[in-house]
């Protein structure tokens, strides 16, 4: 694309190569404990997520959940369903409680 507008490359640098990143086991259990979810997806073959940006910024454990399914992410007529909207409504609360911000309704 640069050598068909007449460009040419000058520099470049990688702002975020931050490689992949893993929750430990123990961590997940106490997840598991407060949210009630107990199934998990390796995820090394999706790519690049934003977590790894927060984990490095923050240093701190992270982890990826929703509703949806990964296999229709950012894909042609993604959806979730309202059921699973609900559930994961119900884990983030659970979740958030835990951390002591906030009340479950």
């Amino acid at each position: 694309l640069l050598k068909k507008e007449g460009l040419k490359l000058t520099e470049y640098r990688i702002r975020q190569d931050f490689g992949c990143w893993k929750t430990s086991k123990k961590e997940l259990r106490d997840i598991e404990k407060v949210s009630g979810v107990n199934s998990y997806m390796d995820i090394g073959s999706w790519g690049y997520i934003d977590v790894a940006l927060l984990w490095k910024a923050f240093n701190v454990p992270c982890f990826t959940f929703g509703a949806g399914n990964l296999k229709l992410a950012h894909k042609p007529n993604e959806f979730i369903s309202i059921k699973n909207l609900e559930k994961c409504s119900k884990v983030y609360r659970k979740l958030i409680k835990s951390s002591g911000g906030g009340e479950e309704k």
